[in-house]
């Protein structure tokens, strides 16, 4: 079978490392799809600040289309639109694509290849990585809400990473039969021994220390709250076990959002276990350097 993998920057950024949890996932898939002997192709925008490219892996074939304009203003969101849809139909068209599956945190993302899609007539699956709420789509006013019901449509299929993006799947709206559940992507296996480890030191962890990286926002569609809670329970029985939180976007209710969580960490005596980072220069490092 020859399946399309569409998404948000699934780039080849630094020597082989993907960066952000629906491109590490749409990856890891793409590579157990090949084992099972399908043919793999992405299809993506570009990452951040970097060039369009093509990439042959031992596992698949990468398309990375740059945007133009700055990240997320109305000029890049509209030529993003474009640029996916037209590059996508053309790509599936002379690939003979048999299935598209989309990855994004965003359910809007999906909109683009189900188009796609019903054009070619190939089924969509549209895997899902954040929690997915009505009542911001409502709050946004009827347009806002028309297009939030249009991407629950569109999909043959959704996949949930994690039973709380699948209960809020349903909540919303979509048939039992609709939806499937995957684990999220984390390694098997123990502490990242393969990596220097300079910043260890710096942010005043030890190298015995399980470190577990969060990269993202706070808002509670990203999951913090419920990776809080599994720190607070684990915390007993792994004493080694610290937090890293990197928080590169600050958006509405940002500062009351880090004060509830602050204070669920004086609550449990867990502050000195958590090191709370901004912008980060040198992610792919810290990445390598975290243990899950």
């Amino acid at each position: 079978m020859r399946v399309c993998i569409f998404g948000s920057e699934v780039g080849w950024v630094k020597k082989g490392i993907f960066v952000g949890g629906a491109a590490v996932s749409a990856v890891r898939l793409g590579q157990a799809l090949h084992g099972l002997g399908d043919e793999v192709f992405v299809f993506s925008s570009a990452p951040r600040g970097r060039p369009s490219g093509v990439y042959t892996l031992d596992w698949g074939f990468i398309v990375n289309k740059r945007v133009p304009g700055r990240y997320m203003s109305l000029p890049y969101l509209i030529l993003y639109g474009m640029t996916s849809f037209f590059g996508l139909l053309h790509f599936c068209k002379r690939n003979k694509i048999e299935v598209i599956n989309s990855h994004s945190g965003s359910i809007i993302l999906c909109v683009v290849p189900s188009i796609v899609g019903k054009l070619l007539r190939i089924p969509v699956v549209h895997t899902q990585y954040c929690e997915v709420s009505m009542g911001k789509a409502k709050s946004g006013g009827f347009l806002s809400h028309f297009i939030a019901r249009l991407c629950l449509r569109l999909p043959d299929k959704f996949i949930g990473i994690s039973k709380n993006v699948c209960a809020s799947l349903l909540r919303v709206g979509l048939p039992y039969k609709k939806i499937e559940m995957i684990p999220p992507v984390v390694p098997s296996f123990g502490r990242n021994g393969g990596s220097e480890r300079k910043y260890r030191g710096l942010l005043g962890f030890d190298d015995a220390d399980l470190v577990a990286l969060f990269v993202g926002n706070l808002k509670k569609n990203k999951g913090i709250d419920v990776l809080f809670e599994a720190f607070i329970k684990l915390a007993d029985e792994l004493p080694k076990l610290k937090l890293i939180v990197t928080t590169e976007l600050v958006h509405e209710g940002f500062v009351g959002r880090k004060r509830i969580l602050q204070n669920k960490l004086v609550q449990h005596g867990l502050v000195g276990r958590v090191v709370w980072l901004g912008f980060v220069d040198d992610m792919l490092s810290l990445i390598k350097e975290a243990d899950v």
